[in-house]
């Protein structure tokens, strides 16, 4: 097939539809091959600058809107309650050491059962509900 570039002339449709040979594409005229040998050709649809501008317009505001809708930001995350107070660590701390400290005088005092000598075996109970205090004080910890 050869092509061929032809402007083409303002027929009466172009002159009524108020466009000039200035403002129209040229035509990409092709010759049909074998089958139609008699001469007919077939043209491309005429566009004018206008509106191939605006159809380019129009194709970037709908990848910016793809973009856009593609588009994930990170949203910031505010904690509940900002940071802690600043005795929270060394309360926390200090729970699970007198805790430990309390089972370790029980398990070495051994008759005496100290270090109240009147909770008897509540005195492990006593020691791990520190120990647990502070482990719970931990999971709020930030």
């Amino acid at each position: 097939m050869s092509k061929s570039n032809k402007p083409s002339k303002g027929t009466s449709k172009d002159i009524a539809d108020g466009t000039n040979d200035d403002q129209v594409e040229e035509t990409v005229v092709e010759e049909v091959g074998d089958e139609e040998s008699d001469g007919k050709t077939l043209g491309v649809a005429k566009k004018t600058k206008a509106e191939r501008d605006a159809e380019k317009a129009e194709a970037q505001r709908e990848a910016e809107r793809e973009t856009l809708r593609r588009r994930q930001t990170p949203q910031a995350v505010k904690l509940d309650g900002g940071k802690n107070p600043s005795w929270w660590v060394p309360t926390m701390l200090g729970l699970m050491v007198i805790g430990l400290i309390w089972l370790v005088v029980y398990y070495l005092s051994f008759e005496k059962q100290l270090p109240l000598p009147a909770l008897g075996q509540w005195n492990m109970g006593v020691g791990f509900a520190f120990i647990m205090t502070g482990f719970i004080m931990t999971t709020r910890w930030k």
